[in-house]
């Protein structure tokens, strides 16, 4: 019985195998229907205005869903980086430009984009999942980069959050509360980062950060932390 067979791997993975951090997102036909740099962007399909478009918002919601249970979510896209990030307010979607925690959109290999982000965000190969619809993309990744988990989306949207499921890449049971801020603890970082570099000497840089300092008892609340 395959079911029975997935049941079993599924808990033996979920005790052995740290769920995954990062999902990286192609934009054009994996997060929305269209191809913004090539149509209008009321063209696109998004939200309620059709079957399609409903599909789509559902893989958004579906990222959602990951990001506010701890994963990290970043943007690999072939665009031009003005145009997609505009198309990122629109207020059709479920999904943001502030829940990505960085993005790499331009023309460069995506392989290479998603080597960048690794080491941008110090993070291992294969805590990351990369969603792709194009089978020529997912390849070439797979190839370059083979610990990057990449799974065959097919070219049905509406099998593309079932497709994912079935991989069990995450594991929400064991996640604390330290895991679910976990995208807003990078993004403070790169912002960290940013202050840094403008800063002329790092004395400067920690005065910039205006720190302050707490003193707590040690009780049964924080004791693991």
């Amino acid at each position: 019985n395959v079911n029975f067979t997935n049941i079993i791997a599924n808990k033996i993975s979920n005790n052995y195998i740290p769920p995954k951090k990062l999902v990286i997102i192609d934009l054009d036909n994996t997060i929305w229907g269209g191809v913004i740099g090539d149509q209008v962007p009321s063209s696109i399909k998004i939200g309620d205005e059709s079957p399609e478009g409903r599909i789509f918002r559902d893989i958004q919601s579906y990222l959602k869903m990951l990001k506010l249970n701890g994963c990290l979510l970043a943007i690999v896209s072939k665009n031009e980086e003005k145009i997609a990030l505009n198309f990122l307010k629109d207020k059709r979607k479920t999904i943001n430009k502030s829940d990505f925690v960085t993005y790499r959109i331009n023309w460069e290999k995506k392989y290479k984009n998603i080597l960048s982000i690794k080491k941008d965000l110090n993070i291992g190969l294969d805590s990351i999942v990369f969603l792709d619809d194009n089978p020529s993309e997912r390849s070439e990744v797979m190839n370059f980069i083979p610990e990057v988990n990449v799974p065959d989306l097919g070219s049905s949207p509406e099998e593309y959050i079932n497709i994912i499921n079935l991989h069990n890449y995450f594991n929400f049971k064991n996640i604390s509360s330290e895991d679910k801020n976990r995208s807003s603890f990078y993004i403070v970082e790169k912002k960290r980062e940013k202050l840094k570099a403008k800063a002329s000497n790092y004395s400067q840089f920690l005065k910039s950060l205006n720190t302050s300092i707490n003193f707590i008892k040690l009780n049964s609340e924080n004791i693991d932390r």
